[in-house]
């Protein structure tokens, strides 16, 4: 039998900058993300927050949640991320600047990415 194609016909309208995909395990975690991203410049106008539940139980693993986020996600640019992340200086300005940075030294790119962070004493446990 031949394959059947799903033609696509329109390109999403979304005029939305980011799409912030998160794999969740704690509200509390996920409620101080969510905080620290409208602190810095993230809203409703410019991004929309994706949450993949593991509330409950491992609903997702390591590879389905970014696959099934990455379907649902409208913004001009992805950002995968767990639940423990929260932004402390930089925000949604500085993102498009950084990124602004890498269009000009090359225009194809197709994934930036940063692991680790910055420890402060007395503001992070970890």
């Amino acid at each position: 039998m031949r394959p059947v194609p799903r033609y696509v016909q329109e390109v999403d309208g979304s005029t939305l900058t980011f799409s912030v995909c998160t794999l969740v395990q704690s509200e509390e975690k996920y409620d101080r993300l969510l905080t620290s991203f409208a602190r810095l410049g993230f809203s409703p106008d410019n991004s929309e927050f994706l949450a993949a539940d593991n509330r409950s139980g491992n609903r997702f693993d390591g590879y389905s949640w970014t696959k099934t986020l990455l379907a649902e996600a409208r913004g001009r640019y992805v950002i995968f991320c767990h639940d423990d992340v929260e932004l402390i200086e930089d925000g949604h300005d500085a993102l498009l600047a950084r990124l602004a940075e890498l269009d000009a030294i090359d225009p194809a790119w197709l994934l930036a990415g940063v692991a680790g962070g910055r420890w402060r004493v007395g503001r992070n446990n970890w």
